[in-house]
C-alpha cells in the first residue's frame, strides 16, 4: 500500500498516476460486459421495465454494457475488526450504528452496499465529488476533505465498506411531505429500472440501494444533481448519468412526490 502522505490526487480534478494504478481504480466504460446484461435481462430486467417511459428503457439497456465490478475483486478480502477501528472516525457523524444524524447533516451508512461505499470513497478521493464547487456542495467538500485525510490507504477502504454494509439497515423518520402515490407513477416511470421496485439498488447497473436512508438526504442529492454541485464531473459517469435523469423531476413538488414514495420502502436484498 502507498504511503498516506502522497495523496491520491491530484489539485485538478483529474485523476492522478497514483490513483489510475490504484487496484481500486476502474476507469469509466472499461470494457463491456456483453454476458452479464444479457444475464440480467432475461431475469429482473423485463419485468422492471414493463411501465418504463422509452427514454429510461434505452438508458438502462445501455447501462448493462457498461462493466461495473465491485471494486473489493480488486484487493484482499476485507477485515471487518480493522473496519470497525476505522469506522469509529466516521461515527462521530454518522452514527455508531450507521444511523446517521440529521443535526449535522449526515446519512445513513448502513447497510449500504460495500462496493458503492468504496466506489464513493474513491470518487473523493480523486475530486470525483464534492471537488466542483465546495460552496454549493459543502457537505460533499467536508467529506472529500474526511476522505483524502483521514482514510489511509486502499485496504482501509474495503474494510470499512464491508464494516459499514455489516450494520443493520435502519429505520427512519419521515420528513418530506410529498404525495406518495403521484411518487410512484414517477418512480415506476423513471427510476425502478435503476434503483428496483423496493430501492435496493442494482450492482450490476451501478446503481445505488436508496432505501433506508433519510428523505431529506435525498431530496438534497437530487437538488444537488439538478443544480450541477453533482454529477459534473466527466469521469463520474454514473454521477453524470444521474445528473441527466434528476432532470424529470424539474419541479420540487415532483422531487417531493417521489422522496415521499421512497420513504415507504422495506429493507430488501438484490435478487441473486
Amino acid at each position: 500500500m502507498r504511503s498516506a502522505a502522497r495523496r491520491i490526487c491530484s489539485m485538478e480534478g483529474t485523476p492522478s498516476p497514483d490513483l489510475i494504478s490504484s487496484k481500486l481504480y476502474v476507469p469509466p466504460a472499461q470494457t463491456l460486459c456483453i454476458a452479464r446484461g444479457i444475464w440480467y435481462s432475461s431475469r429482473l430486467l423485463p419485468e422492471v421495465l414493463e411501465n418504463c417511459c422509452p427514454t429510461m428503457k434505452r438508458i438502462a439497456l445501455l447501462s448493462l454494457l457498461v462493466f461495473t465490478v465491485p471494486l473489493a475483486s480488486y484487493a484482499a478480502e476485507p477485515d471487518l475488526e480493522r473496519g470497525k477501528e476505522l469506522y469509529f472516525l466516521c461515527s462521530t457523524c454518522h452514527g455508531p450504528a450507521g444511523e446517521g444524524n440529521a443535526l449535522l447533516n449526515t446519512p445513513a451508512a448502513g447497510k449500504q452496499d460495500t462496493w458503492y461505499v468504496e466506489r464513493q470513497l474513491i470518487n473523493y478521493r480523486a475530486n470525483l465529488r464534492g471537488y466542483w464547487d465546495p460552496l454549493e456542495d459543502i457537505y460533499g467538500n467536508q467529506m472529500r476533505n474526511f476522505a483524502i485525510a483521514q482514510v489511509p490507504d486502499e485496504q482501509a477502504i474495503i474494510d470499512m465498506a464491508a464494516y459499514m454494509h455489516s450494520l443493520e439497515a435502519p429505520t427512519l423518520p419521515v420528513t418530506v411531505e410529498g404525495d406518495p402515490e403521484e411518487g410512484r407513477k414517477i418512480y415506476e416511470e423513471t427510476c425502478i429500472a435503476c434503483h428496483g421496485p423496493n430501492g435496493e439498488g442494482s450492482t450490476l447497473l451501478g446503481s445505488p440501494r436508496i432505501s433506508n436512508q433519510f428523505d431529506w438526504y435525498l431530496l438534497r442529492q437530487l437538488d444537488d444533481f439538478l443544480s450541477g454541485a453533482r454529477g459534473q464531473q466527466r469521469d463520474d459517469i454514473f454521477g453524470t448519468q444521474m445528473r441527466y435523469m434528476a432532470q424529470v423531476l424539474d419541479t420540487e413538488q415532483k422531487r417531493k412526490d417521489v422522496i415521499s414514495y421512497i420513504a415507504s420502502f422495506k429493507y430488501t436484498e438484490q435478487p441473486d
